[in-house]
Formats: C-alpha cells, sequence, structure tokens
C-alpha cells in the first residue's frame, strides 16, 4: 500500500468527502461552513463554497451530478448548481444541527435528517 496523500483541505474539522462518478473530483465539507471541490489526481483545489453559517456535515450528489445538497448545522440544507457553485435554494424547517442528506434515485426528493428527530422530505 502506498503512503497516504495528505490535502490540507479545511481550517477546522473534515465533515464528509464525496467523489463524482467519474473520480475527477472530490468534495469535502468543514467545520469552517465552507465546501471544497479538488481536482483527481492533482489534488489540487478548484473552487470553494460558501453560504452556511454553520459547519457543513453532510454532501449528495444527484444522479445526473447537475445539483449538489448539503447539510449544516445551521439547521439548514441547500442545494447548488453543480459544479459551478451557483445557490439555487436554501430550506428551511429543521430545528437543529442536519446530520445528513440525500435525493432520491431520480432526483426529485431531497431528504434531510436533523438532531431535531425529523427527517425532512423536500
Amino acid at each position: 500500500m502506498k503512503e497516504a496523500i495528505v490535502i490540507a483541505a479545511h481550517e477546522s474539522h473534515v465533515m464528509d468527502v464525496l467523489f463524482t462518478s467519474d473520480s475527477k473530483m472530490l468534495l469535502s465539507a468543514g467545520m469552517d461552513n465552507t465546501i471544497k471541490l479538488w481536482s483527481v489526481p492533482s489534488w489540487q483545489g478548484i473552487s470553494s463554497l460558501e453560504g452556511h453559517k454553520n459547519s457543513v456535515n453532510t454532501l449528495a450528489l444527484s444522479p445526473d451530478e447537475q445539483l449538489l445538497l448539503t447539510g449544516s448545522s445551521d439547521t439548514t440544507v441547500k442545494l447548488w448548481s453543480f459544479p459551478e457553485g451557483s445557490l439555487l435554494n436554501s430550506l428551511n424547517g429543521h430545528k437543529k444541527t442536519v446530520a445528513d442528506v440525500a435525493l432520491s434515485p431520480d432526483g426529485k426528493i431531497a431528504a434531510s435528517a436533523s438532531y431535531d428527530s425529523t427527517v425532512r422530505l423536500w
């Protein structure tokens, strides 16, 4: 096994990572309130998405990889165009930290799980 490649990705804890289906990009979510996109295999930063007011805890891509869904300790779920990174919508309703997000296989339903003991379908 080769030695690990180390990326100094965020200013604080890294909460989640996700590869695109073609393995050409890695996404990371951090406690510094940002989502970062990394080029594979150079591991160079491509862009940083900002919009959450607290830790970004979870990431999900739509099946066609045109949309990115993120969940945060700021209690919001955000929908972004991908890979451009334009914020399309901020979904509010959870009372506590959003711990996980998912998109349905057809990309039409977003689900979010929260410390408030609820699952919301958007």
